[in-house]
């Protein structure tokens, strides 16, 4: 009886704690749909188990923490570097394991890219159709170019729309805007911004190009 007793007095929270299970609600998120590469973004998640330690994993990315008392978390963590100067756009996927419980693992994924623009080919008449691409632009606002030689601003080319998420661009357009001008070595600022400076903020890009 007084085995039975103490039994009887123990909480049950005691009883069933080893069998603790993931809510089946687990799921988790990211705060940006798009981020440039090396960039900062916050994987969070709810309906964990609360004291869990939480680990997230993806490609060139890592990070863990633990879950709060109300079944939630939220833990820093940095894009991959893409390894490459041109514009490129690609997606990362991440799962999220908990530690002390595994089992379902929430998969989330987000949109890496480089804040880079270029003209291809770099080197072209000017009516010539070449190749404007971009990434790491804003995405639903105007890209522009301007031509620049010899420090003075020669031509403002809209080159369209940055789309979707990673502010992406790839269009093809004669290679200079404005018709007839001198052969030689051209610099190209893409910014978002339809008149030139050199103090526009980021994201802007440059590239030297040749005007045959």
């Amino acid at each position: 009886m007084r085995a039975a007793a103490l039994i009887a007095a123990v909480p049950l929270a005691l009883l069933l704690g080893s069998f603790a299970t993931a809510s089946a609600q687990e799921a988790a998120s990211v705060n940006a749909p798009c981020v440039v590469e090396n960039g900062a973004v916050i994987v969070s998640g709810t309906g964990f188990i609360p004291g869990d330690g939480i680990e997230v994993n993806g490609i060139g990315l890592f990070g863990t923490t633990a879950v709060d008392p109300t079944g939630a978390f939220s833990v820093e963590v940095f894009a991959p570097n893409l390894g490459t100067l041109r514009p490129d756009a690609t997606t990362e996927t991440i799962s999220v394991n908990d530690l002390n419980h595994p089992g379902a693992t929430p998969i989330t994924s987000f949109g890496v890219d480089t804040l880079a623009a270029a003209i291809v080919p770099g080197d072209a008449r000017p009516a010539k159709r070449v190749t404007f691409v971009a990434s790491g632009f804003v995405p639903g606002e105007p890209i522009y170019g301007h031509y620049l030689r010899r420090g003075r601003v020669r031509a403002t080319k809209r080159l369209g729309i940055a789309a979707g998420p990673c502010g992406t661009l790839d269009v093809k357009s004669a290679m200079y805007p404005a018709g007839r001008t001198a052969a030689g070595t051209y610099k190209v600022q893409f910014d978002q911004s339809p008149t030139y400076s050199r103090q526009t903020p980021k994201p802007k890009a440059t590239q030297t190009v040749t005007i045959l």
